[in-house]
């Protein structure tokens, strides 16, 4: 997504870094830089906006996405809907992502999204995704990188697990290709 106010790209996990460096060490708690970066990625990502979703752990190794039971999340027999399952596990996984490979520098898309449900999704969920324990590296300015989420529910018991593979991609590099695509 291009905006113009943020210099071309959005990117609501740098500009919370940035504004989070300027509040004192002592009052800035990790819920602050949380909820900046839930209503930030509500405007910058409208879709996810009406599932509710909200960051619970935010770090570099590891993201935790609570969804809180609502009726826009329900399925034909009250449990959370597939798609909803799905997007908490891209939400996360994106997230992570999103820390090692910068949207101001690198544009990424899911190229592959693939869940095993284990048990219907009742209550409030949480899907939380882990940093690779070896990053891929990428290869002329692109690659890929595989993610995994659990999904589980209040109790702890596994509802689904979320297998997204991401396209990384320097934004010089997409420039450079639509470039040489006009020619």
């Amino acid at each position: 997504m291009k905006w113009k106010s943020f210099g071309g790209k959005f990117d609501a996990i740098t500009m919370t870094e940035k504004v989070a460096e300027k509040i004192p060490a002592g009052l800035r708690p990790d819920s602050v830089r949380r909820r900046m970066l839930d209503v930030l990625l509500n405007v910058g990502i409208p879709f996810n906006r009406w599932l509710g979703l909200r960051i619970k752990e935010f770090g570099s190794s590891r993201v935790t996405i609570e969804s809180p039971p609502s009726v826009l999340r329900r399925n034909h027999v009250g449990t959370a809907h597939a798609c909803a399952q799905a997007l908490i596990g891209e939400y996360a996984a994106g997230l992570i992502v999103a820390q090692r490979f910068p949207l101001e520098t690198y544009r990424m898309i899911i190229g592959k999204l693939e869940i095993e449900y284990r048990k219907a999704g009742r209550g409030t969920l949480f899907g939380t995704a882990r940093a690779p324990a070896e990053w891929p590296t990428l290869t002329d300015e692109e690659g890929w990188v595989p993610m995994e989420t659990e999904i589980i529910d209040e109790a702890g018991q596994t509802v689904a697990i979320c297998k997204t593979n991401w396209q990384v991609k320097s934004w010089k590099k997409i420039e450079e290709d639509r470039l040489a695509r006009s020619r």
